[in-house]
């Protein structure tokens, strides 16, 4: 049996999500309140380290850094469509070549009283030449953002791949409840934002915690990064 999966952890994030949602001022119009169309954009860069849970301790990599971008983008007034793309390059130690890309076109999302909670899906290429494996992927990703006012933003996400191809990738992480590779990570920017009567946005710095599972063993991490929110309001 599978122990208990970490998006567990969210909840609290979760509940704090939907009371400060329920809180919003009357009349005033969140960054995704009836909002016909949205989006936000990141660029990042962080690292992590990997460690085996195998018995023999043996690890592909000891750890890796990359640098890249993802977008996520909604329509709909209060149930509709969500997609997504992500696309990163890096390096890891030993030495190999990071690459990883996701297109993520299905998806639906509820949005409302500052909170977007979604569930994306797609398809994918990545790996690290010469020390993990090259792979066709299908990941399956929920998130939820939290607007909290023009100059907070808050969020979260738990990502499970499939991967097609190489063996070695095959049920990688313990506590994904399908799929081969698990990844997990929550994320706070504090910056500035503006409110107008049809459109809202916000931008700046951000930090992000990150955990995965992958190849029998896991990898706690970090981000650090400029991302953009904006959405059409009625």
């Amino acid at each position: 049996m599978r122990a208990r999966h970490p998006i567990a952890l969210l909840s609290p994030l979760l509940a704090a999500a939907c009371a400060s949602g329920a809180a919003s001022h009357g009349g005033e119009a969140s960054l995704v309140d009836r909002s016909s169309l949205g989006a936000w954009i990141k660029i990042d860069a962080g690292g992590s380290r990997f460690i085996s849970d195998r018995g023999d301790g043996a690890a592909p990599i000891d750890g890796s850094g990359q640098f890249g971008v993802g977008a996520r983008a909604l329509a709909g007034p209060a149930i509709g469509w969500v997609g997504g793309v992500d696309a990163h390059l890096g390096a890891s130690s030993p030495a190999g070549a990071l690459y990883d890309f996701n297109l993520s076109p299905l998806g639906i999302g509820v949005f409302g009283h500052g909170i977007l909670i979604g569930v994306l899906g797609g398809v994918g290429v990545g790996g690290i030449i010469d020390r993990v494996p090259v792979g066709f992927q299908l990941p399956v990703e929920a998130l939820i953002d939290v607007d909290l006012g023009a100059r907070v933003h808050a969020g979260a996400w738990a990502s499970v791949r499939w991967v097609i191809g190489p063996g070695r990738r095959d049920d990688g992480a313990a506590h994904a409840p399908f799929g081969d590779e698990l990844s997990t990570g929550v994320m706070l920017r504090i910056w500035r934002g503006e409110v107008q009567r049809r459109f809202r946005w916000g931008n700046g710095l951000f930090v992000a915690g990150t955990y995965a599972e992958a190849l029998g063993g896991h990898a706690w991490g970090g981000l650090l990064g400029y991302s953009i929110t904006m959405a059409e309001t009625r």
